[in-house]
């Protein structure tokens, strides 16, 4: 049997003392160590699809089109959007509840006193939200769904304003990170 010095603390150590002819020290730690090793063991990879299939689906619906709002608001900012685009939604969009700011961005149209408020040039908001319906893997379990299709993947129910304030939360970030940096 192969030998194995550990380190404990002081006064877990005195503990032990006391109570040395009724505690197997080897065999308790090897117990926990075996243990802990099984676990670590039974960890699937954090790459293994369906571990991240899992996530997508405990994720709750709210969170999920959040973050899907920061990845294309991030996108938008750091590869497209100019200062002065940047500046101008933050000052606009920056304190604006989730449910007005999607219905203004998605559903206002252009009325008597003139176009509607204004957007990101050449984001088509709309365009992204169906972009991520049809690419959605969909809730995989087999009792998802409450119309009968057992085992059919059932689609995530949109959430636009979630969506939107992941992507107004992240551009207001970035602003607010590039804004001290700039050069006026």
């Amino acid at each position: 049997m192969a030998r194995l010095n550990i380190s404990v603390p002081d006064p877990l150590y005195a503990r032990l003392e006391r109570l040395r002819d009724r505690v197997n020290a080897s065999k308790v730690c090897a117990r926990a160590l075996e243990q802990e090793l099984d676990m670590i063991e039974a960890r699937p990879a954090p790459t293994d699809p369906e571990v991240e299939q899992l996530v997508a689906r405990l994720q709750g619906l709210r969170e999920r089109w959040y973050d899907r709002g920061r990845q294309d608001g991030k996108r938008w900012a750091v590869s497209r959007a100019t200062r002065e685009e940047l500046y101008r939604f933050a000052d606009l969009w920056g304190g604006e509840a989730p449910e007005e700011l999607a219905q203004t961005l998605l559903h206002a149209e252009a009325g008597p006193t003139g176009p509607r408020p204004w957007a990101p040039a050449g984001v088509d908001f709309a365009a992204s939200l169906q972009r991520w319906l049809e690419t959605d893997p969909g809730d995989p379990r087999p009792d998802a769904g409450d119309d009968g299709a057992r085992g059919a993947a059932v689609r995530t129910p949109l959430d636009e304003a979630g969506y939107l304030e992941g992507w107004r939360d992240i551009v207001v970030e970035i602003w607010k990170a590039v804004s001290p940096r700039r050069r006026r």
